[in-house]
């Protein structure tokens, strides 16, 4: 284990909620970003999916689970593989996808995997991917990646059907930002960043998210993004004076 880290705070992972040794329950750090923005309303893009297409909503919804299904087995082959170097006969199919992956990270001096972060300050709580210690040194810094199976890829900003730019901008303190995949992902990879940072002193290195194609997984890729440790802080302090009334459900959970 990564020296200052510890097993304090514990995840449920059917209920995806965090609890420290003292019982007390950390809000999750995707959580925490999605009071930042609009929430997803999947009833109703799944309705106009469903009209575009001539199909029934039932059909929408049950595609992108079994998008999202997938996506999880994709990445519990991966983890398990840098865990034990087994690959589970359900999971051959993903053989050179997962060979392809792994052999992305041969590099790194020491490569961990599903790392809980925690603020106690702040009762906030995540789960890192990819932790990776970049050299031998006692102070190396570390490197964050984290796995995302998007179909639409990761982009800058967002294009709506008519195929022109949607001009949606994140809530709050920052509400100068585009309310995009790649800035929601950039912000829990920096929240992850930081919360690494307090607990261990250590400087962070690069972030990347290692986009992985849902229909050939093969075609995968590493996309770095910046520490926007700047918002961060000014996320913690209105998340500090604006008291929670609805948590919103953010539409990269468990990308």
């Amino acid at each position: 284990m990564i020296l200052g880290l510890d097993n304090y705070v514990t995840i449920d992972k059917e209920s995806h909620r965090y609890f420290d040794a003292d019982g007390r329950e950390y809000m999750s750090a995707s959580k925490f970003i999605g009071r930042f923005y609009k929430p997803f309303n999947a009833d109703m893009i799944a309705g106009f999916s469903a009209k575009a297409e001539g199909v029934s909503k039932k059909i929408i919804l049950d595609r992108w689970q079994s998008q999202t299904d997938e996506g999880t087995r994709k990445h519990a082959a991966i983890e398990r593989f840098f865990k034990t170097t087994c690959i589970l006969p359900e999971d051959e199919d993903l053989r050179p996808m997962i060979l392809n992956v792994v052999s992305q990270y041969s590099k790194y001096h020491r490569v961990y995997n599903e790392q809980i972060v925690y603020d106690v300050e702040n009762f906030l709580a995540g789960t890192l991917d990819l932790p990776l210690i970049t050299t031998s040194h006692k102070a190396s810094p570390i490197d964050i990646a984290d796995f995302k199976n998007y179909g639409k890829g990761i982009n800058q900003k967002e294009i709506n059907k008519n195929g022109s730019d949607r001009n949606d901008y994140m809530l709050h303190c920052l509400d100068h930002l585009v309310n995009s995949s790649y800035n929601k992902i950039a912000l829990q990879l920096s929240l992850y960043s930081y919360m690494l940072q307090k607990q261990t002193g250590r400087r962070i290195g690069r972030l990347f998210a290692h986009q992985i194609n849902p229909t050939n997984p093969l075609i995968n890729h590493r996309i770095p993004f910046p520490f926007m440790k700047h918002e961060i802080l000014a996320m913690l302090e209105w998340h500090k004076t604006n008291p929670i009334t609805t948590i919103l459900k953010p539409d990269f959970e468990n990308a």
